[in-house]
């Protein structure tokens, strides 16, 4: 879910610890095109989901694991199953 989209810019809330989140998601929910200054992994773990990253296509089966860079505008559209999304923020380390 995202929280706080302006454009296409999030700001990840990352609620428990300052630059790590990790999230079971298993809503039916259309992430629409958006950047983030943290480093994302998706990784399914039922069914399978397409993640559009700088306009092209990638297809994830389950247990494949997706590394989105910071700054790269992406979209996920709405499909039934669960996932692990994990962002980190790590420009507090540099």
């Amino acid at each position: 879910m995202i929280k706080n989209l302006v454009g296409t810019h999030e700001t990840v809330d990352f609620q428990e610890c300052p630059s790590i989140l990790l999230y079971e998601n298993t809503e039916y929910e259309d992430y629409p095109s958006h950047w983030h200054t943290s480093t994302e992994l998706l990784m399914p773990l039922e069914n399978d989901y397409q993640v559009i990253c700088n306009n092209r296509p990638y297809h994830l089966n389950s247990g494949d694991i997706l590394v989105i860079a910071p700054g790269v505008v992406h979209s996920i559209p709405a499909k039934h199953g669960r996932r692990y999304i994990f962002l980190a923020d790590f420009t507090h380390f540099m």
